[in-house]
């Protein structure tokens, strides 16, 4: 057991990898300061966030951020350090695992959801965002019926029937873009 000390915690990283690396800020930094840059480098090259806890001045968050740190919270702001936090932690597992291809390939449509690009015969579509998310969740259903409030809830956000001209505005601009594709999109009258 080592005195309670940056060296110690650094030795403690070294042998027992944490989810994240807290640093609390005790007197002002400078440039070529190595105390952020010895637990960026603990934190196995950016692999594990760093979080400084400092003083409520601007340059000193400035600073921290210019010398390696992820985030940077003034103390004895509790909320927003749990906060920052969570966002760290959650970034960190969508690295570690990744979501499963976002891409749909079927007939002549392909969409590849990472980059937000539609193909038709191999050809790139420009389509809008709420296009390209319409299009998704419909070619997604494989087949299957997709009712509009479905449609008005996934990718505009909007509850109700109010608003169900929106789908057909969208759907009719997806066909023009469409072209010889435009007959895998179906109407169903009920």
């Amino acid at each position: 057991v080592c005195e309670p000390s940056f060296e110690c915690a650094l030795e403690r990283v070294a042998c027992h990898r944490p989810d994240l690396i807290l640093v609390e800020q005790t007197r002002s930094w400078s440039f070529g300061d190595p105390l952020i840059e010895q637990a960026r480098a603990a934190a196995a090259n950016g692999e594990i966030p760093v979080i400084v806890v400092g003083r409520e001045e601007e340059s000193d968050e400035l600073v921290a951020l210019a010398l390696g740190a992820d985030d940077y919270v003034p103390r004895g702001r509790m909320s927003r350090l749990v906060a920052r936090i969570k966002v760290a932690m959650r970034r960190r597992v969508n690295q570690e695992h990744p979501p499963a291809s976002q891409v749909i390939d079927t007939g002549p449509l392909k969409l590849d959801g990472e980059r937000f690009q539609a193909y038709v015969d191999g050809h790139a579509t420009y389509l809008t965002p709420s296009e390209f998310k319409l299009l998704q969740e419909i070619v997604a259903a494989n087949g299957r019926v997709v009712r509009r409030d479905h449609l008005l809830s996934k990718v505009f956000g909007v509850k109700g029937q109010l608003e169900s001209r929106r789908i057909d505005v969208h759907v009719a601009g997806l066909r023009k873009k469409l072209g010889s594709a435009a007959e895998w999109l179906q109407t169903v009258r009920t």
